[in-house]
């Protein structure tokens, strides 16, 4: 498992070797989280705060596990 952070929030994921799993989402204080999506090969966590938002993306791709943080 890996946990990844963005300003609004932390998730937790894991690769079974052929699919990723979001093990937990955790926001930070003042943001809430939408899973916007929760596929074998992409994970993405949106964060809404009052004056700010945040996106964790995790994807498998070309056999790598690709982070985005905005």
């Amino acid at each position: 498992m890996n946990s990844y952070s963005s300003a609004g929030g932390t998730i937790t994921v894991s690769w079974s070797g052929t699919a990723l799993r979001l093990e937990a989402v955790s926001p930070a204080s003042g943001f809430r989280a939408e899973i916007e999506d929760q596929a074998w090969d992409r994970i993405r966590v949106d964060f809404e705060g009052d004056d700010d938002d945040a996106r964790i993306d995790v994807r498998f791709d070309d056999g790598d596990i690709r982070v985005r943080v905005d």
